[in-house]
C-alpha cells in the first residue's frame, strides 16, 4: 500500500508552515476486498471524517464519494471490504495509520449517467466481531486483566491494546458473564471498576490503540496545548496554530438537570440478602478534593434553600436502591458502595459545562487528553480585542476532550473537540445567607 501512497496538499516552504496552514496535511485512502483488489481512492474523497470518543469502543468514521470510477459496482463493496487511512501533517510526520472495515453506504445517489454520490461508513473491525459473538464465560482476579482477555479471547485485538494507557484498579473480582456481546461485557466491567481516590473508568480505542483509564487518571497528565478563542492572524498564520476559529457552549449550567442526575447530592440504599439488614450511603458533591476535580473550584455555591439546606446537602436528590451480599465472607462482592455512586456522580458533573471548538488540524490529538482554553469575557465595549479582560472563571480553565473529529474537506483540514469540565478557575462568591435582600425574596 505504501507504493500507492498519494497526498492532498498544498506545497509547504517550511516545516512549521505545514503545521500551521489548514492546507497543509496528507491523506491516503486505499481500498481493499476480499478478492485482493486494492484501489486509491483519495481523489474521489470530497469530505474525510475520522471519529474517537470516550463513550465509543472503537473509531470510526465516514467520507462523502464523488465517484466517478463506479467503485461500489466494481469493486462489489458488500460490506466486508476494507479501507486503509493514512493522515499526516508536513513537518510532523507522526501519521495516523489505521485500517477500517466498511459497514454501510448511504445517500447515495447520480449526479450524471457517469458519477455518483455516496457516503462510505466504517469502523474498527472489532465493532462488527463483537455484534456477532457472545461471551460466555467465568473470571477471576482484576477487571483490566479480564478486559484485556475478551479483547484477546473474542476480538482477536491483542496487538492493539494501548498497554501504557490501560491501568489497574482494585479489587479481586469473580464474575460469571452470560451471553453479552464482547463489547457490551467490556462496558459492564468499566462501570464496576474503582481505584484508590479514582472512579468513572473509560474503555475507548484511539489512534494509539485500545485504552482503559480512570477521570482522575487522565486529568494528573499536564495540558496537551492551551488554545485563545481570538480572530485568526491573517498576516502570519503561524499565531493561528493554537487558535479557536470556532466555539459554541453546548451548556453552561443546568441546576435543575444537575439535582436529578446526582450531580451535587445522592444516597445509595442497599438491601443484604444474607444479613437480611438494610443500609444506606450519602454522597455530597463538594466532598471531592481539589486532586480529583480539573480546576480549582466545583461548579456552584452553597446558598441555602428555604428548607435550610444547601444543594450539597440534599442528599435525596438522586437515590438508588440495590440488592448486595456483602456480608457473605464466602462471596466476592460487588461493592456498589465503592463505585455506584461515585460513577454516577462524576459522571454528572463532567456534563455541566460542555463546549464545542475547532482547533486547526492536530493529527496528535486523542480523546483523554486535557487542553486549556482562554475565552474572553465578552467585553462590548471591545469585542475584537483578544488580549482584553478574560472570563475569570471558565478562561484559563482546563478541560478534557471527550470526542474528536479531524475533518478534512475539499483542500482544507481541522479538528473539532467537544470538551467538558466539572469545575470552574476560581471560585464563586460565597453565598451571602444573611443579606437581607435575599431573606426578603426568600420569603415571598
Amino acid at each position: 500500500m505504501a507504493d500507492q501512497t498519494s497526498s492532498v496538499t498544498a506545497d509547504a516552504t517550511s516545516a512549521s508552515q505545514g503545521v500551521n496552514q489548514p492546507s497543509d496535511f496528507t491523506l491516503l485512502v486505499t481500498i481493499a476486498t476480499g478478492s485482493g483488489k486494492l484501489q486509491d481512492i483519495t481523489s474521489q474523497v470530497m469530505h474525510f471524517n475520522l471519529y474517537e470518543s470516550l463513550s465509543s469502543p472503537v473509531m470510526t468514521g465516514d467520507m462523502e464519494m464523488s465517484d466517478a470510477l463506479d467503485v461500489v459496482t466494481n469493486f462489489s463493496i458488500n460490506g466486508n471490504e476494507w479501507i486503509y487511512v493514512l493522515l499526516d501533517k508536513p513537518g510532523l510526520n507522526k501519521p495516523i495509520r489505521k485500517a477500517f472495515r466498511i459497514y454501510k453506504i448511504s445517500n447515495r445517489k447520480f449526479s450524471t449517467t457517469s458519477a455518483a454520490l455516496y457516503t462510505i461508513h466504517f469502523c474498527s473491525e472489532e465493532l462488527i466481531i463483537s455484534s456477532q459473538s457472545y461471551v460466555k464465560r467465568a473470571y477471576a482476579g482484576t477487571i483490566d486483566v479480564m478486559i484485556k482477555n475478551i479483547l484477546n479471547d473474542y476480538l482477536k485485538a491483542s496487538k492493539k491494546i494501548n498497554d501504557a494507557n490501560f491501568i489497574k484498579p482494585n479489587g479481586n473480582y469473580s464474575f460469571s458473564i452470560s451471553r453479552m456481546r464482547p463489547f457490551q461485557a467490556i462496558e459492564w466491567l468499566s462501570s464496576r471498576a474503582f481505584g484508590a481516590n479514582q472512579n468513572l473508568y473509560f474503555f475507548y480505542e484511539d489512534a494509539d490503540g485500545f485504552n482503559f483509564t480512570s477521570f482522575e487518571q487522565m486529568i494528573k497528565n499536564a495540558p496537551y496545548a492551551t488554545y485563545v478563542y481570538q480572530p485568526n492572524d491573517t498576516a502570519d498564520a503561524a499565531n493561528n496554530y493554537k487558535s479557536i476559529s470556532y466555539l459554541n457552549v453546548d451548556r453552561d449550567f443546568d441546576v435543575l438537570m444537575g439535582v436529578k442526575s446526582g450531580q451535587f447530592a445522592s444516597t445509595l440504599h442497599t438491601f443484604d440478602l444474607v444479613s437480611r439488614s438494610f443500609n444506606e450511603k450519602k454522597l455530597q458533591g463538594d466532598s471531592y478534593g481539589k486532586d480529583r476535580l480539573l480546576n480549582n473550584a466545583i461548579s456552584t455555591d452553597s446558598t441555602k434553600n428555604r428548607l435550610g439546606n444547601t444543594i450539597f446537602e440534599s442528599t435525596d436528590s438522586h437515590t438508588k436502591f440495590v440488592i448486595t451480599s456483602d456480608s457473605d465472607p464466602t462471596i466476592n462482592p460487588v461493592t456498589p458502595q465503592n463505585w455506584l455512586l461515585q460513577n454516577i456522580q462524576k459522571s454528572a458533573q463532567m456534563k455541566g459545562l460542555r463546549y464545542t471548538v475547532n482547533v486547526p488540524s492536530d493529527f496528535e490529538l486523542r480523546v483523554g487528553r486535557v487542553v486549556t482554553l482562554h475565552l474572553p469575557a465578552g467585553n462590548p465595549q471591545n469585542p475584537n480585542d483578544a488580549a482584553g479582560e478574560q472570563d475569570k472563571y471558565r478562561s484559563g480553565s482546563n478541560y478534557l476532550i471527550t470526542s474528536l473529529r479531524h475533518g478534512i474537506s475539499g483542500q482544507v483540514s481541522s479538528t473539532t473537540l467537544e470538551l467538558l469540565s466539572d469545575s470552574l478557575n476560581t471560585s464563586l462568591p460565597a453565598a451571602a445567607e444573611n443579606s437581607p435582600i435575599l431573606q426578603q425574596i426568600k420569603a415571598l
